[in-house]
């Protein structure tokens, strides 16, 4: 059957009508995109008998240990493997020594068991069998034991963080950063308020995946009962998959909770704070 050759015109439409998920720019798509995986998040706070508090969510798994789950690493980059593992919570350390790999998958997917037995399941597990077996490498034998041995952890608790995402395809950076904090919290959008005047805050940096992100947050309060218990919906799949807690934190116990290397974001949070304090005393 003919099919007609498009033009280079055509084509160049064609490619016009990509939206990025990522940056929201036109002409490429997510994958091909060469700005930093972005997020957008809301930096939520209320006034406690005359004291700001700040709204945090902690990550139910730490970052590190779901990047190992999920094999985002190279059997040969053993530096960047006890990179992954000093990161990771000593109870989450001990999972590795322990658990079967089907189960660490399930938790960190949260889910009772594997639908679908995907390459990147396939992949991530036969690095994880390697390295739990042990293997040689310039005339070294590595194993998952000797490697956690050799490096140690200081952390007793995944991360904790202020509610943020990524962007749906044409989801405006707001939208996103209000649906982000709701499904992560269990608010509603109209108990949110977000305050138009005041700046967004934003914090570029390189992970500890030598992957650059890029996180936006907007400042807001909550518009009725900003004192409610807050509880983790097991029915709700957004929070339940990736929340453990959320509560409130004083402005010096945020800077306590985020963790020492994430230096932009104390700089971004001490900034935003003196904002809030400001606009605070003008409101008095």
């Amino acid at each position: 059957m003919y099919q007609e050759t498009p033009n280079k015109e055509s084509y160049y439409i064609h490619r016009q009508q990509h939206t990025c998920r990522n940056c929201g720019g036109i002409g490429h798509i997510y994958k091909s995109c060469p700005q930093p995986i972005m997020s957008f998040g809301i930096i939520c706070y209320r006034i406690n008998e005359d004291k700001i508090e700040y709204l945090m969510i902690q990550r139910r798994d730490s970052l590190s240990f779901m990047e190992f789950i999920r094999g985002k690493y190279d059997l040969n980059n053993i530096e960047y493997i006890k990179r992954l593992m000093s990161n990771m919570t000593a109870f989450e350390r001990e999972l590795l020594l322990v658990d079967y790999f089907d189960d660490l998958w399930n938790k960190v997917w949260y889910q009772p068991y594997i639908p679908k037995q995907t390459q990147e399941f396939l992949d991530a597990k036969d690095r994880f069998i390697k390295l739990r077996k042990g293997f040689y490498i310039q005339n070294q034998f590595i194993t998952m034991y000797k490697l956690l041995k050799t490096v140690e952890t200081k952390y007793t608790e995944p991360e904790w963080g202020f509610p943020k995402g990524r962007r749906r395809l044409k989801e405006k950076d707001v939208d996103c950063a209000i649906r982000e904090f709701c499904e992560e919290t269990g608010f509603k959008p109209n108990e949110l308020n977000v305050l138009e005047n005041y700046s967004s805050y934003e914090e570029i940096f390189y992970g500890t995946n030598d992957i650059q992100y890029r996180h936006v947050y907007y400042i807001a309060t909550l518009t009725s009962n900003p004192f409610r218990r807050i509880i983790i919906d097991p029915n709700n799949p957004h929070q339940a998959r990736e929340v453990r807690q959320v509560e409130w934190f004083s402005a010096e116990d945020v800077l306590k909770k985020i963790r020492e290397h994430n230096v932009e974001r104390k700089q971004l949070f001490i900034q935003a704070h003196k904002q809030v304090i400001q606009q605070y005393d003008l409101s008095k």
